[in-house]
């Protein structure tokens, strides 16, 4: 119970100091701008004659961009429901890095001020502290979810438009999976002595991933194609981007076991990645 407690009591503060500085609104309000833009850009595109891009250069280059990048069918399909789908990874990306890398940031200034150490010799253990932060991570990346999908609802009403069933699945897994990112930001943070190597670390990883899977979809040349897949079977069993994708895909094709087997898997994963942070935290309490 005391590390219960002590969890709660160590999360209730983090909050506290989250919701309590203007950064945290500051960056979901720049993050909703940045989802905002391409809904406006769709809404520009709708004229006399219907649908037609070329009415916002905006967002003319958006899918011209991913046509080049992917392929006109993936465009398509990614856009088949409104500018929402779309429009919910522009915003909460930048937002969930805003929030893990204002975590590290937090963790490397109290190591360094002394305060882990301080309550890691009373009645709380260093792993009580690295869930907490993982928990603050979790509630206002939750809160953030929720904050936005009332935002574009009301905007959707507001344009006539709809947010589309794959928007509701995407927040789902969106939330889901964000659990494996926040474990991946602890271990980083873990894993370095200092602030801007903790946040490299974890910027590496996440992008490295992102590159990885991306690379196994673009049709720019079939070589970096082919060997992105090969790498993609080697890494994908630790990418939070293969699990998102497998479960919107069970979404899609309703296949109940595929999606239930995709959050399985990034409960695993998590589990895993949380075991290697803590002991690496263990680890660096014996050497000092």
């Amino acid at each position: 119970m005391k590390g219960f407690h002590g969890t709660k009591v160590l999360t209730r503060l983090h909050l506290k100091e989250m919701f309590l500085t203007p950064a945290f609104f500051i960056a979901a309000a720049i993050s909703t701008v940045f989802g905002y833009l391409p809904v406006r850009g769709f809404v520009n595109s709708i004229g006399s004659q219907g649908f037609n891009p070329s009415l916002s250069p905006m967002f003319a280059n958006i899918t011209a961009s991913l046509e080049s990048l992917f392929s006109e069918v993936l465009v398509d399909t990614l856009f088949a429901q409104g500018p929402f789908l779309f429009a919910l990874y522009c915003a909460y990306i930048p937002m969930l890095l805003y929030i893990c890398a204002s975590s590290i940031i937090t963790y490397h200034f109290q190591r360094d001020v002394g305060a882990i150490e301080l309550v890691r010799f009373g009645p709380v253990r260093s792993r009580t502290y690295l869930l907490s932060l993982f928990l603050k991570d979790l509630v206002s990346i939750i809160v953030y979810i929720a904050y936005l999908t009332i935002t574009f609802f009301i905007i959707s009403r507001l344009n006539n438009l709809l947010l589309g069933p794959a928007f509701i699945q995407s927040v789902c897994v969106l939330a889901v999976v964000s659990v494996l990112i926040c474990a991946y930001a602890r271990l980083a943070a873990s894993a370095t002595s200092s602030g801007i190597g903790s946040l490299s670390l974890f910027l590496i990883v996440m992008i490295s991933f992102a590159i990885v899977h991306v690379g196994s979809y673009t049709v720019i040349h079939d070589y970096i194609r082919n060997v992105s897949t090969i790498l993609s079977w080697i890494v994908r069993w630790f990418s939070p981007f293969y699990f998102v994708t497998s479960v919107q895909t069970g979404l899609e094709i309703q296949s109940f076991w595929m999606v239930v087997a995709g959050i399985l898997g990034i409960l695993v994963v998590t589990a895993l990645v949380g075991f290697v942070a803590i002991w690496t935290e263990r680890h660096k309490e014996t050497r000092t």
